[in-house]
């Protein structure tokens, strides 16, 4: 085995260890709407029955309430903490990902090589890294904050997965060219729909608030098939590469 092939080997042994992204449970979106129902619920349990189930009547005798008032506010809190994070973390590995592959590429002198790296280039400067600590503290003391959460969740992975889109052609032609039992296309990538902030908050508020579920569900399931079909996709090039290695 020839010192270029022990460098692609490690290159790839090291792809492999960056593991895959994790998903984001789609149920978590709706969690708050089901404490808010069990509480009123419980609230008519506790009230009087001369008493309208909308006044708070027994909040402060229920040892329930608290906390599931408590749990209501900090679901969201999580499901930020999950965007955010997730996001990062889906940034950092793609990122490092698609350097090993392109500087792989480069010693197998394939096709393209000189586009893909400059592709990886716009990729990686745009790859910059949220305070995850910094948006949960200012979405707890700040109100309507989380709408810019949701805001940039959505517009983020717009340009991320554009700019992986452009990547990812440059990268799948160049090793069809060398590949033929490499069957992905640019078809196999998903880019994010781009959802009109301005509109889904008109919405919002027509809906005193429910059409924020949906949204914050829009933006779960669009994260999470932009991370499945990812991580189909890097492994079928990681494993082609591998073949073309051998």
């Amino acid at each position: 085995m020839s010192d270029l092939q022990q460098r692609v080997n490690a290159l790839l042994e090291e792809s492999q260890t960056l593991g895959e992204d994790k998903y984001i449970s789609s149920f978590l979106p709706f969690i708050p709407i089901i404490t808010i129902v069990l509480q009123i619920i419980i609230l008519i349990v506790l009230s009087p029955s001369n008493t309208p189930y909308f006044r708070i009547v027994g909040l402060e005798k229920s040892f329930i309430s608290f906390p599931i008032l408590f749990i209501t506010y900090l679901i969201p809190l999580y499901l930020y903490y999950k965007w955010i994070n997730g996001r990062n973390m889906h940034f950092n590995r793609v990122s490092k990902f698609y350097t090993l592959s392109t500087e792989i590429i480069e010693i197998m002198k394939l096709e393209r090589a000189y586009i893909i790296k400059s592709r990886l280039n716009e990729l990686t400067l745009d790859s910059n890294t949220k305070s995850v600590g910094v948006n949960i503290v200012l979405a707890a003391l700040i109100p309507f904050y989380f709408l810019y959460i949701y805001h940039f969740m959505n517009k983020d992975m717009i340009r991320h997965s554009e700019k992986e889109r452009l990547l990812l052609i440059e990268m799948i032609d160049s090793i069809k060219n060398r590949d033929p039992y490499f069957t992905k296309s640019i078809l196999d990538h998903h880019e994010i729909k781009d959802r009109s902030t301005f509109i889904y908050i008109i919405l919002s508020i027509i809906t005193l608030g429910f059409f924020s579920i949906y949204w914050a569900y829009a933006i779960t399931k669009d994260y999470n098939e932009h991370i499945r079909k990812d991580n189909l996709l890097t492994r079928e090039i990681n494993a082609s590469l591998k073949r073309l290695n051998s």
